[in-house]
This record gives C-alpha cells, sequence and structure tokens, in this order.
C-alpha cells in the first residue's frame, strides 16, 4: 500500500499542475499566442495521439529501461510541458515538440503506474486500488482547476503558470520513492501482441470512445461556457466533471468488485449519453453543470473498470504491455474528439448537431456494451490462459 500512497500523492499533484492547465490552454494560446482554432486545438490532439501511438510500444520500452525509470521519465515531462507552455511560447513547432514529448511521458507514466498498483495488490482490491489512484488524479484535477482559475481571475495567466508549474514539479519529485520491482519484463512476441489486441477489441473501443468525454470538455465546453457565461464561469461549473470522475473512479471500482466489471461498463455509457441530452435540452447554466457531472461518471467509471478488468485476467508480467495496448485506445479517443471538435466548430457546424453526434455514438456504444460484454471477457479469458506463444 506504501506504492499506492505516494502514487496517489504524486498523481493528485502532476493533475493539480499539468492536468488541470488543459481547459485553460486552447483559450489562453488562442488570446495571447494569436494562434487560430485549429492550430490551438492541435496542441492537446498531439498530446493524446502521441500518447496513444506510445502505449503502444510500453511494454518494449519498460523491459529495456525498467519500470522505475520509465515512471520517473514519464513524471518529468509533465513538468517540462507546464515550463514550455507558460515561458516558450515565441515559436509554434517548439509548442508541438513538447506536446509530442508530454504524450510519450504520459503513455510511461500512466500505464508504469497502474501496472505497478496491480502488481502490489490483493486480486480483490483492484477496483478499489484502481479507483484510489484515479480518486486522487480526480481530486488533484478539482483542487488545481479551480486554483488555476482563481489565480487567472487575480494575478492573470503568470499566475496561473505560476502555480501550475510548482504543483506538478512537486509530484514529479514524489515518484523517486517509488519502491523498485523485482520483476522481469519480457518482450512478448509479436504474434502474442496482436492476439492481445485482438482479445481486448471491444473494451479497446469503449475506452476510444470513452475518451470523447474528455475531449468534449478540453475543446467544446470550455469554449461554449467562455462564449455565453464568461470565463469567471469556466472553474465553477466544468469543475463538476472532474468532481464527478473522481467520485466514479472509486465507486465504479468498488461496485465491479462487488457485481462484475461488464455491468458497471455498460451503464456508464448511458451516463455520458443523458449528460449531452440534457446540454441539448437545456443550454443553461445548470444544463452544463448536469453535463459535466454525466460525463466525468461516465469517463471515470469506464477507465477504472477497464484497468480492473485487465488486471483480473492478465498475469503480471504482460500488464505494461496489455495496459498500454488497452489505453492507447483511451487517448487516441481524446485526441479525436479535440480535433473534431475544432474541425466541426471552425466548420461553422451548429453547437446542437455537435452534441447530437457524440451523443448518438455514446448511446451506440451503450447499446453494443450491454449485449456484447459478457461474450468479450470470456474470449479474453480463455485468450489469457494460452499464456506465452
Amino acid at each position: 500500500m506504501r506504492s499506492l500512497k505516494i502514487l496517489s500523492f504524486s498523481f493528485f499533484f502532476v493533475f493539480l499542475g499539468a492536468g488541470s492547465l488543459q481547459p485553460y490552454l486552447n483559450p489562453y494560446l488562442k488570446e495571447t499566442c494569436n494562434l487560430s482554432f485549429l492550430q490551438t486545438s492541435l496542441i492537446l490532439t498531439l498530446v493524446y495521439l502521441m500518447m496513444g501511438i506510445t502505449r503502444f510500444f510500453v511494454g518494449y520500452l519498460v523491459s529495456i529501461f525498467g519500470l522505475y525509470f520509465s515512471l520517473i521519465f514519464g513524471a518529468i515531462t509533465y513538468s517540462l510541458f507546464v515550463i514550455v507552455m507558460g515561458y516558450c511560447t515565441m515559436f509554434f513547432p517548439f509548442l508541438l515538440f513538447a506536446s509530442l514529448l508530454w504524450g510519450m511521458g504520459a503513455a510511461l507514466f500512466w500505464t508504469g503506474s497502474e501496472s505497478h498498483i496491480l502488481n502490489t495488490t490483493p486480486v480483490e482490491k483492484y477496483g478499489a486500488a484502481i479507483g484510489t489512484l484515479r480518486l486522487f488524479t480526480h481530486l488533484g484535477l478539482i483542487a488545481g482547476f479551480f486554483l488555476l482559475g482563481q489565480a487567472l481571475l487575480n494575478y492573470g495567466y503568470s499566475g496561473l503558470f505560476y502555480l501550475a508549474t510548482g504543483a506538478t514539479a512537486l509530484g514529479s519529485l514524489a515518484v523517486l520513492f517509488i519502491a523498485k520491482e523485482n520483476i522481469s519484463y519480457p518482450k512478448l512476441h509479436l504474434k502474442r501482441i496482436f492476439e492481445l489486441m485482438r482479445a481486448l477489441k471491444l473494451i479497446s473501443l469503449s475506452l476510444f470512445v470513452a475518451g470523447f468525454a474528455y475531449g468534449i470538455i478540453l475543446n467544446l465546453l470550455n469554449f461554449f461556457v467562455k462564449d455565453n457565461f464568461g470565463m469567471r464561469m469556466l472553474n465553477r461549473t466544468l469543475i463538476f466533471y472532474y468532481f464527478s470522475a473522481g467520485i466514479f473512479s472509486l465507486l465504479g471500482g468498488f461496485i465491479s468488485d462487488r457485481i462484475g466489471r461488464s455491468i458497471t461498463f455498460t451503464f456508464a455509457f448511458l451516463a455520458g449519453t443523458l449528460g449531452l441530452a440534457v446540454l441539448f435540452l437545456f443550454k443553461n447554466i445548470w444544463g452544463v453543470f448536469l453535463c459535466s457531472f454525466l460525463l466525468g461518471m461516465q469517463f471515470g467509471t469506464i477507465l477504472t473498470v477497464a484497468a480492473a478488468w485487465l488486471g483480473d485476467m492478465v498475469a503480471s508480467e504482460e500488464r505494461p504491455t496489455a495496459l498500454g495496448l488497452l489505453f492507447s485506445w483511451a487517448s487516441l479517443g481524446v485526441a479525436f474528439s479535440i480535433i473534431l471538435s475544432g474541425l466541426l466548430s471552425q466548420g461553422g457546424i451548429p453547437f446542437d448537431k455537435v452534441l447530437l453526434t457524440f451523443a448518438a455514438i455514446f448511446f451506440l456504444l451503450f447499446l453494443l456494451s450491454a449485449f456484447q460484454s459478457t461474450s468479450s471477457k470470456k474470449s479474453l479469458v480463455e485468450l489469457i490462459d494460452k499464456g506465452y506463444t
């Protein structure tokens, strides 16, 4: 449990800083750097795109550098990104490079942390342990989103970046105190990797679509709130997303430990569908509150349950590879939804139609998950029983 405490501390401060900065980043870049809507969208799109791509190779990287040093490198990139965005904005390609570096580091940080926790937790507590890590992540996001908003209002963007830099650095340093593992991580055969990808296809698709919820917060709902209610309301409305995601990261993990992964997984998509439907019908401040809350419920639940589900079935030495493969799709989903939101908005597509598009996708995944998640779990169990190729 020592590792869980250290990583929870680290994630709290890293996401109080770098994580909470994200909803403010695109408006900041647009206002201070005179970037276009599409250019600002590209910054975070590249982060999540690179994060998704790198996750395919996390198992290979961990087998070379070890889990401990992979975690340290990943944590450092969070601090570097904040520094570059706050103090080195004169050269757009440099911003893009920082995005790519952070995406690579984030893949190692997340995958390595969840692998380490699963390796040091009793099997009957996988959901609760992963949920605890994600709870502290979202507590950091809640605190940071509010504090950064207050810093912005009182001290401008310079105050916002001072706070983000200090918090992220503190969280990054905490990773140094993680105990080194005595587990050898082998390079899996390519055939085995493709077997895992094939067996995880339904969960991967679900994570890809679940990632849309965060993309909507980062590049659609934030601009809707800013344009209709003012920048002052940004941290007072979207904070409900982080609050809900934190609660349901822990609650979803506990529930799935008791009633099963698939049923918990399935109804999370219904929450996301209802959230967008509410905002479609009620475009007022209360609609934003409820939409943010329900999107957070979907995202927090699905990511926790997916990690615990995989932990049930995959051996310790395969977890960095399997978690990387699985959660690459969540990262790609965030990237896809950020750039899609940017393209649709720049193309003049009405806000209502964008909401309906995403709501329809969430509802389709609710139906697909309800009918097929049980058979997908069975096929994965049969696959894992085969062992290495």
